[in-house]
């Protein structure tokens, strides 16, 4: 996969082990992939200060919690340097992946070490959907719904005109979840997978996902 800071595949960037802040991150995202844009690409994708801010919260509240949504992140913005996002923008669609767990801020590091409980995901969910849909309405619906099993019903008013789209790319945030998941071993009923064999993790994720077929493979998982 790309660089689980801006999602491109030119960047080598690897977050290191003394506790960088996300911006932090982005810097050295920024230098380390300067020299290898291709023509016309962006550079770094800059989210929204509240952003930066509660995914600053999230690696001190729980880093695992917090790697698994940079992850995550990177395979969303792989997808979405391949298919068409408008009328949402790229930061839109960065902040939806990078804040879908941030709920989770609700929940006590030593219970999120465990297996969640089906009430306890409704609840994360809901207070991620309830903290973001003032500032961040996007990533709110993002947050609220990914797991579609335990979607929040409501929609902000603001979200009314580009509703079709965000259906898609929460569908998508969706797939990254269960994708990084699935490849960290913690998805109980694939306990057993060789996820050295990307056509079995291939298959999986097509028998999960029928409808994103052809985003998953788009998907670089090396």
């Amino acid at each position: 996969m790309g660089c689980p800071i801006c999602g491109r595949i030119y960047c080598d960037h690897t977050p290191d082990e003394r506790g960088q802040t996300f911006e932090e991150m982005m810097n050295d995202c920024y230098r380390s992939a300067e020299s290898g844009f291709k023509e016309g690409e962006s550079t770094v994708i800059l989210m929204s200060q509240k952003a930066n801010s509660l995914i600053d919260k999230l690696e001190k509240h729980h880093k695992p919690t917090y790697e698994h949504s940079l992850r995550a992140s990177g395979y969303v913005l792989q997808l979405a340097r391949q298919n068409d996002y408008d009328p949402l923008h790229l930061c839109d669609v960065k902040e939806m992946a990078v804040l879908h767990d941030i709920g989770k801020l609700s929940i006590k590091p030593e219970v999120l070490d465990k297996e969640l409980s089906a009430s306890c995901i409704k609840a994360y969910q809901q207070h991620g959907y309830e903290l973001l849909k003032k500032d961040l309405p996007y990533a709110a619906c993002a947050a609220g719904k990914h797991n579609s099993k335990y979607a929040v019903k409501a929609w902000p008013a603001e979200t009314a005109e580009v509703r079709p789209q965000l259906k898609k790319w929460i569908k998508i945030v969706e797939l990254a979840d269960f994708c990084d998941e699935l490849l960290e071993g913690r998805v109980k009923k694939y306990a057993k997978l060789d996820i050295q064999n990307k056509t079995a993790v291939y298959d999986v994720l097509k028998k999960q996902f029928l409808d994103l077929t052809s985003y998953i493979g788009q998907l670089k998982l090396e």
